[in-house]
């Protein structure tokens, strides 16, 4: 079992090394095999060097001060917290588009992949009420349509702003579910099996279970096997991450109860870079040992205690949570 990480890895400044982020199906390190996202706050995005995810709604947060992005990033959309919050979208899938069209511009060079604005189908969702200690405005709504409504949103936005890399989303709660919306895609014109990444969402409450590994299984057997795992976490790559694409996560953030060596700020590590890409070192490193079940960071025992700071931010980087 390897140990925990001690060291930040991918700043900008080149303080210390990362693993290498570019992917090969056929790399013979296996957390190369896939392109993992290190869900990050929006003021990160200048000072790291590794693929990072961050949503639309934290840059929206900035105003007109957006952040140059270093590195490859994938636009999420934030929609977990939409829905959670309000029960349904605030804004015209058109606004959406217009919203990320400023957001790209600002941030410099385009995204790998933008998430369309999507409906998950946990029950919580659906339905409202008190989850993990979180209130659930609901959207009485019903899986087919959240289905619809989210298959809408990606042909709008894929027909008409063909500039802009959306990534369609499949949702559902049970493993039917997901095999019937790769048909409504269908009959709407959509081959998912063409499509350059495709989003599996509504997993990420249950990314660590068998559930959601046969899941996965099942979307691969019809063809589709270019797939993004929103909040997989290290649970999730054991059962199965070699079957994914790509992964984001933002799990760094809850789990940080210990501080790095050296670091400037106060409290625990739960808002700081540092912190976030060792944890992203720990998560590819459990992809080499597929045994490990956890992750147990204890940072007590240096061994780079030289690892230059960087900046603490207090800014909240989870808007796609479980």
């Amino acid at each position: 079992m390897p140990t925990a990480p001690t060291k930040a890895a991918g700043l900008a400044d080149g303080s210390s090394s990362a693993t290498p982020w570019p992917r090969r199906s056929e790399h013979p390190d296996p957390a190369r095999r896939m392109t993992f996202y290190l869900g990050i706050p929006p003021s990160a995005m200048p000072r790291v060097d590794v693929p990072t995810c961050v949503s639309v709604s934290a840059l929206l947060r900035c105003g007109d001060r957006l952040p140059r992005a270093k590195a490859p990033y994938l636009l999420d959309s934030g929609a977990y917290t939409m829905l959670r919050d309000h029960g349904g979208w605030t804004m015209f899938v058109e606004e959406y588009a217009a919203t990320v069209y400023r957001l790209i511009d600002g941030l410099g060079h385009p995204p790998t992949a933008v998430a369309i604005p999507d409906w998950m189908c946990e029950p919580w969702i659906i339905h409202g009420g008190l989850h993990r200690g979180h209130h659930y405005v609901g959207t009485d709504l019903d899986v087919p349509i959240h289905q619809a409504l989210t298959t809408g949103a990606y042909v709008h936005l894929n027909n008409e702003h063909t500039g802009v890399p959306w990534m369609p989303i499949l949702q559902g709660h049970r493993l039917h579910d997901y095999l019937d919306h790769i048909h409504q895609y269908a009959r709407a014109g959509v081959d998912l099996t063409r499509a350059p990444l495709v989003g599996l969402g509504s997993v990420c409450a249950r990314q660590g279970t068998a559930e959601i590994a046969a899941i996965v299984a099942a979307v691969r057997a019809a063809g589709i096997d270019r797939l993004h795992g929103f909040g997989v976490k290290t649970t999730g790559l054991h059962l199965y991450g070699p079957h994914l694409r790509s992964v984001d996560s933002y799990a760094w953030s809850k789990g940080a109860r210990l501080r790095l060596p050296d670091c400037t700020h106060p409290g625990p590590c739960n808002n700081c870079i540092r912190y976030a890409l060792a944890w992203r070192e720990h998560v590819l490193d459990a992809l080499r040992h597929p045994h490990q079940t956890s992750l147990p960071l204890d940072f007590r025992n240096p061994t780079n205690p030289n690892v230059a700071d960087t900046k603490h931010t207090t800014d909240t980087p989870r808007d796609r949570k479980a």
